[in-house]
């Protein structure tokens, strides 16, 4: 299947219906490279579970090779801070901000910048980091409404940045940071996220399945709309059915174009 630059398809998927099924997608994506920000907001923890918000913290990313002076650069929206002169973050380094430093030091055993003011939002807002001279070098507008992840929303995952280097800074570069054992702030600040990836994930929409309520032996199409911003070359589908005898084992079968640009 050749490469669709405009990395908008439909595809679709037609097998005989035998028991229950679970069908995930299978993508390979094309590559293009893309400019990214010197520093960037790459984990945001903003609720905290158990009212603990003097647990919040935003953590920076410097994205390139040589160490970044962070003296008189702003955090501005949700919260309000202003770093000291001398701060700097270092090459492929982390910079971690928060609430409460004493707090976050007791809880995750290491210093941060801190604290800012004011809170972040439980519902979502704006953020903005901003350098000396007033410019914007990166922002993020939060929600906890879908299609933003739940589990970040009280429940111990902060928000993480998926891709550092793709400046695409909505819900398709976010996920939550993995749940911890019990619901207590957890994330990955001042390391590599739990979410990393070297491209963005694609986005899969659209997702139907005809008919809605299959009879055993009657045939099942699946369809659905794919989005990579480097497009997408293939796609295929991951199923197993649950019959009398069991579980079946997992399948993969290429899906086809459905129509114009569309797989």
């Amino acid at each position: 299947m050749q490469l669709h630059p405009t990395g908008i398809q439909r595809i679709r998927f037609k097998q005989v219906w035998m028991g229950w099924m679970m069908v995930p997608l299978l993508l390979t994506l094309g590559t293009a490279p893309i400019k990214s920000q010197p520093v960037i907001i790459n984990e945001v923890m903003f609720h905290p579970p158990m009212a603990r918000d003097d647990l919040q913290f935003i953590e920076l990313l410097n994205t390139q090779d040589e160490v970044i002076e962070l003296g008189e650069w702003r955090m501005s929206g949700g919260v309000d801070y202003t770093f000291p002169k001398g701060a700097l973050i270092q090459p492929k380094g982390f910079q971690v901000i928060s609430a409460s430093p004493i707090a976050f030091a007791n809880h995750y055993k290491f210093q941060t910048l801190g604290p800012f003011k004011k809170n972040l939002s439980h519902s979502g807002e704006r953020i903005a980091l901003m350098n000396d001279a007033g410019q914007v070098i990166d922002e993020l507008t939060y929600s906890d409404e879908a299609p933003w992840h739940k589990s970040a929303d009280g429940y111990g995952a902060s928000l993480e940045r998926i891709a550092p280097t793709i400046p695409v800074n909505t819900h398709r570069n976010w996920a939550p940071s993995n749940l911890p054992p019990q619901t207590l702030a957890s994330g990955s600040p001042g390391a590599i996220n739990h979410s990393f990836q070297i491209s963005l994930p694609p986005e899969v929409t659209d997702v139907t399945r005809l008919p809605e309520n299959p009879r055993p032996g009657q045939s099942i199409r699946i369809e659905a709309t794919i989005k990579d911003d480097n497009g997408v070359e293939s796609v295929s589908v991951a199923f197993r059915t649950l019959t009398e005898t069991g579980l079946s084992p997992e399948q993969h079968a290429v899906m086809i174009l459905a129509w114009g640009d569309q797989l």
